[in-house]
């Protein structure tokens, strides 16, 4: 590999470093933000994911960057699918919420919307509403409070 001050000349800023915990172990997985850069680290979440389909932190976490990487449709895809399976588990709604707020401020191409699109803002405070609705005493939960306030008085669709 090459040195982390080549690294981040190589990929033009610093790449995103993700820890899992799993058993024991940790699993680094460097991230830059280019698509062909994101293959390989991407298809190894999903074959982790493949051959532990019952892991919901494994499957959180893959949300997570995927959002780093600014693929927000996937992670909101990847984190429906999760929700599917555990429809009960506060921390869900919370990510959940995250990645429609993420993909409510951005445009397909990347670019930062003027407004929220609508129908991910309205997902977002749904599921942060779930979120509370499940965990209120999470340590999220004032945090949670305080986005859907924002989202609350936040335009959207208007541009």
């Amino acid at each position: 590999p090459l040195p982390a001050r080549d690294r981040r000349r190589a990929f033009g800023h610093r790449p995103a470093m993700i820890h899992v915990t799993r058993e024991g172990a940790i699993v680094t997985i460097a991230l830059a933000r280019s698509e062909a850069k994101n293959a390989l680290p991407i298809a190894a979440w999903e074959a982790r994911i493949e051959r532990d389909p019952d892991n919901m932190e494994l499957r959180l976490h893959y949300g997570d960057v995927l959002i780093s990487v600014g693929h927000y449709q996937r992670a909101v895809e990847a984190l429906e699918k999760t929700q599917a399976s555990f429809p009960t588990a506060g921390k869900v709604y919370w990510h959940l919420a995250h990645a429609y707020w993420h993909r409510a401020m951005r445009k397909d191409d990347g670019a930062r919307r003027r407004s929220m699109e609508k129908k991910s803002y309205l997902k977002a405070r749904a599921a942060f509403e779930t979120f509370l609705r499940l965990a209120p005493d999470d340590s999220r939960a004032s945090e949670a409070r305080y986005r859907l306030k924002l989202l609350r008085e936040a335009d959207f669709g208007r541009y």
